[in-house]
């Protein structure tokens, strides 16, 4: 099962120990744009105490990658169906992403379904959820695809890989947050966003270009047998 989310440390990068959470935004460093959250990992062998500390970017929401709750004039859609463009207002608005239309309803609502869901490790429910379940459980739900269980199964079994510069809506993204080993994974959205669970703040929307994700990604993939267009 995956241990990761958005600054933790994973048992499935190759590690073994038990993660224990120190606490988290304890420390700050010289500047308000990051937080430091504490994390021990605990090697049974020998119960050394190996720390780490990773920097997680600032926020506490979505807000940053939406112009203005009233500014819907900023967006622009591909139909003039009043139905259709109330309803790509209403998510970008829930999800924080500008919307134009031609996005998969079904992935934008079952996206919404999860959003500020916990994390659990090894969770698979409402009631906490890890990242390569979240992915599990909306690409069953939206292309009816089943997937693997683990971040890795998923991308070397169930994708094929992308580069970064040809990510589409539906691809996977996966990173290395610690170590050699794939470790973490999300859905790709759109212009650079995309949607994972981290073990912070649970199930959310962040941006490849933040300094965090973009240090620690590895690859994106596209599941195999998916319709990436819209439905």
């Amino acid at each position: 099962f995956e241990t990761v989310g958005e600054n933790e440390i994973s048992s499935d990068d190759g590690e073994t120990g038990k993660i224990a959470d120190i606490g988290a935004g304890a420390f700050r460093d010289e500047s308000p744009m990051f937080m430091y959250s504490l994390t021990g990992v605990y090697p049974e062998e020998n119960g050394s105490d190996n720390l780490q500390r990773y920097p997680e970017e600032s926020g506490s929401d979505n807000s940053q990658f939406y112009p203005d709750d009233n500014h819907s004039d900023d967006l622009q859609f591909d139909s003039d169906d009043p139905e259709e463009m109330e309803f790509y207002l209403e998510y970008s608005a829930k999800l924080g992403i500008k919307l134009n239309g031609d996005e998969n309803k079904e992935l934008i609502m079952a996206i919404d379904r999860w959003m500020g869901t916990p994390f659990k490790m090894g969770g698979c429910s409402t009631s906490g959820i890890d990242c390569s379940c979240l992915v599990k459980e909306i690409f069953k739900d939206v292309y009816g695809i089943k997937l693997n269980r683990t971040s890795r199964s998923i991308y070397y079994n169930d994708a094929i890989p992308v580069k970064k510069e040809n990510l589409q809506e539906g691809d996977i993204i996966c990173f290395k947050i610690r170590g050699r080993r794939i470790s973490h994974i999300g859905i790709y959205l759109k212009d650079d966003k995309f949607v994972h669970s981290s073990r912070s703040k649970g199930v959310r929307i962040n941006d490849l270009n933040q300094k965090y994700f973009k240090k620690r990604f590895f690859s994106g993939g596209r599941v195999k047998g998916t319709d990436i267009s819209k439905r």
